[in-house]
């Protein structure tokens, strides 16, 4: 082997390896630092390892890909997915997709060569590393648990000092809980499948102390999903080895994991009401699985349903059921997520993005594999069969509830390369190998200097937008903010959609604070319209681009144009509450209180249990002035009062349309929830006073001297009850004291 062969082979070698460390990748500096990060750099090492391949396989057939019907099911996966991507609803977040996902088609073409290079250049064969004797597909799998075995450090930092991104479930360095259990879950399955290896047995200790660890923190993360998929695959993979294996003792061990695991399940089912469950978050969310906790999941699968009866032979192309969800939109759903960008259903994702078509070849990559691991001449032994069996069994059943990830593509990429690389067989290539050494170094500096420029162009401009934005986000003066949303939107057409949400987003600040000159607010006006108008022409049937547009407009004081825009979002979204509601707002701002009364109650209409419609009927009865309805009945259920008797905006709402006894009620309220609350008290005060009931003010405050005080609250208390009786303002210096 010349040297060039090795070093080619080193840096295709480096760049898969380091694929497995991409997890821990987190990016503050980027717009969504948990997803853009992660998704610039396996693109890239993939890219650089696609050259390094191919150079490889310009003077070696060894490197070159092997056929199976793995890798058929891939290439006509692609293919489907790029017709259906191409007469799609809107092709270019279909092929590029947007900073919050980072998917598309260009990541489903990366996650297909990250399976081809895996696929083509890990094998079986054992070679010397070190003392040890092993296969590179066993030192890949290795090098996962040691980055796992990392990731899984920070959960553990996390729970313990209480700093996960998603409060009590744990999301390590993925950034949410979902993420973070199903990259546990295939790296429970590698830990499971050395401690069945005959050849590692000396270590198995650490791999059952890496799969305890594992299991653990998947449990922690909360993920329902993840759980039972879990679950399921440990027993779908046992039932397989107690009726096939040979060995008594293979069957007896696995018969004693199946007991143990339907034991656990019964026991948790049984005693789920139970004080020791109950009082735990984590196993009383593990143990919520009914109807009633699917019932978003349910209502949000009718939607996508009706879009798949829409569009059933090619679907909407990848990263449009934005599409689906606003056009169908169940108006049960006003409590929960706002604007779905997936069905939270795999299969359901799969049927949206690509059809019937799009399902069925997606459904194929799983097809092969098990048809591959369950055959009679299986290159698996029966114990590999049934550890493959239960993880691509408990993949499936978590998808049920969930949608990929970058962190599913590259580890589901990896369980079909794995299996890929035992059943592919060498074909003979067609094309002979290159034995001149003047054309294979001009070939190769070919290669590789085009994908350094494509890399380049494909993902600098990416994360230079992405720091453009955050800079625009962080920028206090507005000229200055303006000037980086100008160069972020020249960086790349590709991210434009989430620049020209925010520049649109940012409006309203902009337009509602005295502080910023009447120039520099025209100047904004002018750009913040050109831009969103031109992106409107570019993609005019968002539902959400026009409700942010109007939002901006009605900030502006255009409310022609606000309510146009708004109009346009409900054509395109008939019974979406938020849509509903601005057009209330903006008939309000326009000076029409009618408006506002009729559009929040068509919507609480729609769903009485909206907690916007709710809230906004309230504001607009009370802006009404209307004394026959008892607002507090307007809320249903209690959470929804609490919320809006907890609020200080709209206390000061009530105080100015001079509802007292609302006012008194709400302050009631929130000493019923913290009755040792000094805030809580000293504003009773404050509303009594406004109320006109000065005696009462005086007579709570001298209630309140009469406990055990720290010395301020009661040199706070004698100040209020000083102004009350000088006829001064009630909090006149009592918080300069």
């Amino acid at each position: 082997m010349w040297s060039l062969e090795k070093y080619l082979q080193g840096i295709l070698y480096a760049c898969l390896f380091a694929v497995l460390f991409v997890p821990l990748i987190v990016s503050p500096e980027l717009f969504f630092p948990y997803i853009t990060g992660k998704n610039i750099w396996f693109r890239v090492l993939v890219e650089l390892a696609v050259a390094a391949w191919l150079c490889l396989c310009l003077i070696d057939t060894k490197f070159r890909p092997r056929p199976s019907a793995i890798l058929t099911a891939f290439l006509t996966f692609l293919a489907v997915m790029f017709v259906a991507n191409l007469f799609g609803e809107y092709a270019p977040k279909s092929f590029w997709s947007n900073y919050e996902r980072m998917e598309g088609y260009i990541m489903l073409v990366h996650v297909a060569l990250f399976f081809l290079l895996l696929g083509s250049v890990l094998d079986w064969k054992k070679n010397r590393f070190i003392s040890f004797k092993i296969s590179t597909w066993d030192f890949f799998l290795h090098v996962s648990l040691v980055a796992a075995t990392l990731v899984a450090f920070t959960a553990l930092w996390q729970l313990l000092q209480s700093t996960s991104t998603t409060d009590w479930r744990l999301s390590g360095t993925l950034g949410n809980p979902t993420y973070m259990a199903v990259y546990m879950l295939f790296n429970i399955f590698i830990a499971t499948w050395f401690i069945f290896q005959d050849r590692f047995q000396t270590y198995r200790p650490a791999y059952i102390f890496l799969l305890t660890t594992f299991v653990f923190l998947l449990v922690q993360t909360a993920t329902r999903g993840a759980i039972v998929g879990l679950s399921v695959g440990v027993f779908a993979g046992s039932l397989f080895l107690l009726l096939r294996a040979n060995s008594r003792a293979v069957k007896k061990g696995f018969l004693i994991i199946l007991l143990l695991l339907v034991s656990l399940v019964s026991l948790f089912t049984i005693f789920r009401d139970s004080h020791l469950i109950q009082s735990n978050l984590i196993l009383q969310r593990a143990t919520n699985i009914n109807y009633q906790a699917l019932e978003v999941r349910f209502d949000l699968w009718q939607v996508a349903w009706k879009g798949v009866e829409a569009r059933p032979i090619l679907g909407w192309g990848q990263a449009n059921f934005n599409y689906v969800f606003n056009t169908y939109y169940d108006p049960q759903l006003a409590n929960v997520e706002r604007w779905y960008d997936r069905a939270h259903n795999v299969f359901l994702d799969w049927l949206i993005a690509g059809g019937l078509l799009g399902l069925l070849a997606y459904l194929s990559l799983f097809a092969t594999a098990l048809w591959y691991i369950l055959r009679k001449e299986s290159s698996f032994t029966t114990i590999e069969q049934g550890l493959l069996l239960g993880i691509v069994v408990a993949y499936l059943t978590q998808n049920l509830v969930v949608f990929d990830n970058l962190v599913s593509y590259i580890y589901f990429a990896v369980l079909l390369a794995f299996i890929h690389s035992r059943v592919g067989k060498e074909a003979k290539s067609p094309v002979p190998v290159v034995t001149s050494r003047s054309t294979v170094y001009v070939s190769v500096a070919s290669i590789l200097v085009f994908a350094l420029v494509l890399a380049y162009s494909l993902n600098a401009s990416y994360v230079q937008a992405g720091q453009d934005l955050i800079q625009a986000l962080s920028h206090n003066d507005t000229a200055l903010k303006m000037e980086k949303f100008q160069l972020a939107l020249s960086r790349d057409p590709h991210t434009k959609q989430e620049i020209v949400e925010q520049l649109m987003i940012q409006s309203g600040g902009i337009f509602s604070d005295p502080d910023v000159p009447v120039a520099e607010k025209t100047r904004w006006a002018i750009y913040a319209h050109e831009v969103a108008s031109r992106f409107l022409m570019e993609k005019p049937n968002d539902a959400r681009l026009h409700l942010l547009a109007s939002q901006m407009y009605r900030s502006m004081g255009d409310f022609d144009e606000a309510r146009r825009q708004v109009t346009i979002a409900r054509e395109l979204s008939p019974n979406k509450i938020d849509i509903i509601l601005e057009q209330g707002w903006t008939e309000y701002h326009a000076g029409n209180i009618k408006g506002l009364i009729d559009h929040s109650t068509y919507a609480l209409e729609l769903n009485p249990g909206s907690r916007d419609a709710q809230r906004t009927y309230a504001i607009s009865v009370l802006i009404d002035g209307n004394d026959q309805i008892n607002i507090r009945d307007i809320f249903q259920p209690e959470k929804f009062w609490r919320s809006f008797a907890s609020s200080n905006d709209m206390l000061s709402l009530v105080l100015k349309t001079a509802h007292f006894d609302l006012a008194i009620e709400m302050v009631d309220y929130r000493l019923q929830i913290a009755p040792d609350s000094m805030d809580n008290w000293l504003n009773k005060v404050s509303v009594l006073v406004e109320a006109g009931k000065t005696e009462e003010a005086i007579t709570t405050l001298d209630d309140l001297l009469s406990r055990n005080l720290t010395p301020l609250q009661r040199t706070t208390i004698k100040c209020y009850k000083d102004n009350l009786l000088t006829g001064v303002d009630v909090t006149s210096n009592c918080y300069n004291l």
